[in-house]
């Protein structure tokens, strides 16, 4: 048994062990987000309050993405209707990369938003599972509107602001 007020740790469920997208790491929910055990540590999830498994493949469909790759080849074209050659240049990846991970956070803010509407149109979301939990896509999102920040830093100034500006009002 538990010392008072501590929870035992709930190991993976059998569903989630040895899943391939399956992280090793257990998420401490009660704990603030970051802090993890480490599933060869602690296989039995002891010590880790509140903590379970996070299957990676969670976040991933939370981006959609078939969506994303969309944004991205999307960028490609534009860029091959101007002129650019075949092979895409350091620019145009850096733009590429900006897109998917721009429209991934957009999906994601998308689902975190519509969770409700979610509960009756698509029950299976990872939201409204409790696959993931709403703080965790939110840092998700912020973390991927990073990703497509950062990228666009890489193709132009003219990218840098077209990204940097929208972002905050999207999460706000």
């Amino acid at each position: 048994e538990s010392p008072a007020g501590q929870q035992r740790a709930r190991p993976p469920s059998p569903r989630a062990r040895g899943r391939p997208g399956s992280a090793v790491l257990f998420r401490a929910e009660g704990c603030g987000i970051g802090r993890t055990v480490s599933a060869e540590a602690n296989p039995q999830g002891l010590n880790a309050r509140c903590a379970r498994q996070v299957p990676a493949q969670d976040f991933v469909r939370l981006t959609r993405p078939a969506n994303a790759l969309v944004a991205g080849a999307a960028v490609y074209v534009g860029a091959l209707l101007v002129g650019a050659p075949l092979a895409p240049s350091s620019h145009a990846i850096a733009g590429i990369i900006a897109a998917i991970a721009f429209a991934a956070a957009g999906n994601v803010r998308n689902d975190i938003t519509d969770i409700e509407v979610d509960r009756l149109a698509h029950p299976a979301r990872v939201l409204v599972t409790g696959g993931v939990k709403k703080q965790n896509a939110q840092a998700f999102a912020a973390g991927l509107y990073g990703v497509s920040i950062a990228s666009t830093v890489f193709s132009s100034y003219q990218a840098v602001v077209c990204v940097a500006v929208p972002a905050p009002l999207l999460e706000a």
